[in-house]
């Protein structure tokens, strides 16, 4: 109501119930087009109608919102940010703060992130993003291009003084997926240590995409350990009513991982490996190399670059271009947080209570 969330209750009752919101506001009367209203549903089955009641303060009756009281208005502020929203929640964007390498679906919210492992160090890496650089490592990651669209993405995350794997993720509308590119940057005594490196691959669903149960399980869907095309392992996921989504790794001894939720273990062959994501149909056999990931996500890399070089030269901005690289490296890995859609978004930080952000 009035953007303030009211009701929760994503939820599947065995009966009828009744919510009581816990937010009280002002009425004000002259306000020109009311107080407007949003509901946000999910339906298993078509057809479904739903019923917006209301009581007066002191009443026991509940009287249903008059059809007059309806109208298809949005006020210019809200229809902003309602298409800021749809152009940046399409395809695949990195999500999740405390992984740089995971990236989501936001259609489907299905998502995947690799930690990076050690056994020579019996230590992880990557499950701390760019705001960790206490004690004696300092930084650890080193972010580098964020694209807002999550069209390209690139950081660097140190495993030891003589070993960084850079992370980079290109989107291909062409194939409707995303490629993820793990490479080994080693000197050359750490190259045996590059090849004993083994990358887990953990999926699950990152948020909300379907009613809770009673036991709070969100049925967002299934994953599934699947044999793809031309026997390479991947996984298969099936969100609810939407089109299947398929990753396949290409590295070096690719297993399934053990474990309740299905994952993938895979080491670095060559120093490198690939994660190709697509929605729909299988990744086609173009990208079941190495090479050709490496060749997509390069083409990716050249023509942002050649988008801010051409609208910043510095030729003619001189040192100011180190500050634009700075700032799109920071605020492109920054996110902004929907409190009414929970959907994430690479915009900016949220300060702030719903419905507000500040960016």
């Amino acid at each position: 109501m009035h953007g303030w969330k009211l009701v929760d209750e994503f939820a599947v009752p065995a009966r009828a119930t009744e919510t009581v919101g816990k937010y009280n506001f002002t009425v004000v009367a002259d306000r020109p087009f009311g107080y407007p209203v949003r509901v946000d549903a999910l339906f298993t089955t078509l057809p479904a109608v739903i019923t917006v009641s209301y009581r007066e303060v002191g009443a026991a009756a509940w009287k249903p919102l008059p059809q007059a009281a309806l109208s298809s208005h949005v006020e210019p502020n809200e229809q902003k940010r309602q298409d800021l929203q749809r152009s940046l929640s399409r395809g695949w964007n990195t999500w999740h703060r405390a992984s740089a390498t995971a990236h989501v679906h936001l259609p489907s919210a299905f998502g995947f992130d690799v930690t990076i492992a050690d056994p020579e160090l019996n230590a992880t890496f990557s499950k701390g993003i760019v705001d960790r650089c206490a004690g004696a490592d300092g930084c650890r990651v080193r972010p580098n291009t964020h694209t807002f669209d999550g069209s390209f993405t690139h950081f660097d995350q140190k495993v030891r003084d003589d070993l960084a794997i850079s992370v980079k993720s290109a989107h291909a509308p062409e194939v409707n997926g995303t490629v993820v590119l793990l490479k080994a940057n080693a000197s050359s005594a750490a190259a045996a240590a590059v090849a004993q490196i083994e990358l887990h691959v953990a999926s699950r669903y990152y948020f909300d995409c379907a009613p809770r149960t009673d036991s709070g399980a969100v049925p967002c869907g299934e994953i599934l350990a699947r044999e793809l095309r031309g026997g390479s392992h991947g996984l298969l996921a099936r969100p609810i009513g939407l089109q299947p989504v398929y990753l396949r790794a290409v590295g070096a001894d690719v297993s399934a991982a053990a474990g309740d939720q299905p994952g993938l273990t895979l080491r670095m062959q060559e120093g490198a490996a690939c994660l190709v994501a697509t929605v729909g149909a299988e990744p086609p056999p173009q990208l079941s190399t190495l090479a050709a990931c490496s060749q997509l996500v390069s083409g990716m890399e050249a023509k942002v670059e050649a988008e801010v070089a051409a609208q910043y030269p510095r030729a003619t901005v001189g040192e100011n271009r180190d500050a634009v690289d700075a700032i799109r490296a920071v605020m492109g890995w920054n996110t902004m947080f929907d409190h009414r859609a929970t959907v994430i978004t690479p915009v900016s930080r949220s300060f702030g209570q719903m419905p507000f952000e500040m960016w």
